[in-house]
């Protein structure tokens, strides 16, 4: 199926205005009597954000001012979010070798995996899976488990991104997280 960009659509004879800061623009026109017309557009958007018809030229002028408003708070918003997302890959984790991280993930069950540091760099951790142990069984098929330091499951290494908080992915089902020392909660199914 094909799909046309028809671009945006700028009524004949209307008055363009730019607001730079809310990267906006909107486009004034006439619709006759008592027809006051405004059509506003975001950055590259082809889609419109309004199009709609005022009675009276003060009404439209506070509308256009509540939307402009509202778009410079959302601007601000979404560069204070980049700024904050740029400092923190900035920013190296606190990882060291022989920290521990662990991988909660499952549907039906929850599983967990641990994972014992071996190797860091700025932005990246080097890991091996170790054992678990059953610290606690809290119901049928159900509780606690925390990690065996040292206890290497294989010599595989796998080496992965994480970020200052010291938080990465596995998988796109799987996350890794700093172990706190406190037990945590398994299920299965048998």
């Amino acid at each position: 199926m094909r799909s046309f960009n028809l671009g945006r659509h700028i009524p004949t004879n209307s008055t363009e205005v730019k607001y730079e800061k809310a990267n906006s623009v909107v486009y004034l026109y006439d619709g006759g009597k008592d027809r006051f017309n405004a059509i506003m557009y975001v950055g590259k958007r082809t889609k419109s954000e309004f199009h709609y018809t005022f009675k009276s030229e003060e009404r439209r002028s506070e509308y256009i001012k509540g939307w402009i408003e509202t778009q410079i708070k959302e601007v601000e918003r979404k560069e204070e979010r980049n700024r904050k997302k740029k400092e923190e890959r900035s920013t190296p984790h606190t990882m060291k070798i022989g920290d521990i991280m662990y991988s909660s993930w499952g549907y039906d069950q929850t599983n967990v995996d641990f994972y014992q540091v071996v190797g860091t760099t700025k932005n990246t951790v080097k890991l091996r899976k170790i054992c678990g142990k059953m610290v606690e069984h809290t119901q049928s098929m159900a509780g606690y488990t925390e990690p065996v330091k040292d206890s290497f499951v294989s010599e595989d290494i796998i080496s992965k991104r994480i970020n200052c908080r010291n938080y990465g992915s596995l998988s796109d089902f799987q996350h890794l997280s700093k172990y706190d020392n406190k037990p945590l909660y398994c299920s299965w199914y048998a």
